[in-house]
């Protein structure tokens, strides 16, 4: 029997809703593996970094402009480890399992849940990075011996960023072309995601397309008060490389989405009509692949 869906959007409503639950279950899984966090360090410098990322390229608004994610990461550095994640992710998945414990089980607890969803520890294990990420309900551990960018230091800039004095560094690292800049006056070699080597804190960091901007808000000085947490549970993360993350990720499409879901449609014969008025194969809809983006490629 041929059906006809006189408008497509209700399809995407129905993906969007989808995906929102696919999140909701790798949020409800990391959070029963909270309780079995562990102290790794302390927390010697914690530098938030106001982020913007972009999911899907295809996508801009009148002017040009990405439709961008936006998340406060934090960069937790402790004498020896240093751990980056998004802190509006984690800060709304304590509301939510706060909230749960009560027996409340709305799943929007008022604040935004972030766009991030990776996270990353340096040197943890000793001389590694360990890298992890979901698809769906499974968590992935990839785990990388520690990489330096190489650094071109770019003569006569200067820039004010927090009240630092910066200059900047220019390098092309894991696919992407990266300026940063940083201070000399705070002597760490560190920064957002895996920018690091340079002689100073990284403050400021942009890819050369503007889909990923990390812009300091805030430095911390807490100097051991605060733990550097491990979230032991991710030694159950499937072991996989980068490469194979990013093909696995990069083939998702929205009838993946639906089926995770449990959502089941019969696209055989079936038509959408869209706005314009011209029908598409609801098959061909289903296969389409979901926006995917990765910071690394």
């Amino acid at each position: 029997m041929k059906k006809t869906l006189t408008v497509l959007c209700l399809l995407f409503v129905t993906l969007s809703l989808a995906a929102q639950g696919s999140r909701t279950v790798s949020r409800s899984i990391d959070g029963k593996l909270q309780g079995k966090n562990i102290v790794i360090d302390k927390v010697q410098y914690r530098i938030t970094y106001r982020t913007k990322s972009v999911n899907n390229t295809e996508e801009r608004d009148s002017l040009g402009n990405y439709d961008y994610g936006m998340d406060d990461m934090r960069l937790d550095i402790g004498s020896k480890v240093s751990r980056f994640y998004s802190y509006t992710r984690e800060r709304f998945d304590s509301i939510l399992y706060a909230n749960m414990e009560k027996g409340d089980f709305d799943t929007s607890p008022g604040v935004s849940s972030g766009s991030i969803r990776w996270e990353m520890y340096r040197n943890y294990p000793e001389g590694k990075t360990s890298f992890f990420d979901a698809i769906f309900s499974n968590r992935y551990r990839i785990e990388e011996p520690t990489q330096q960018p190489e650094w071109e230091i770019v003569a006569d800039s200067s820039a004010t960023i927090m009240g630092y004095p910066c200059q900047m560094a220019r390098t092309n690292f894991k696919g992407r072309t990266w300026t940063a800049w940083y201070t000399e006056d705070i002597p760490l070699d560190f920064g957002p995601w895996k920018l690091c080597g340079l002689p100073g804190l990284i403050l400021r960091a942009s890819d050369a397309t503007g889909q990923f901007i990390f812009d300091g808000v805030g430095l911390q000085q807490p100097k051991g008060s605060f733990d550097l947490i491990y979230n032991g549970s991710n030694d159950m993360a499937e072991r996989i490389s980068m490469k194979d993350f990013v093909k696995t990720a990069g083939r998702i499409t929205f009838g993946d989405i639906m089926a995770a879901q449990g959502i089941k449609m019969t696209a055989e014969n079936t038509t959408i009509s869209t706005f314009d008025g011209s029908e598409e194969n609801l098959d061909d809809v289903l296969n389409q692949k979901m926006p995917y983006n990765p910071i690394e490629r």
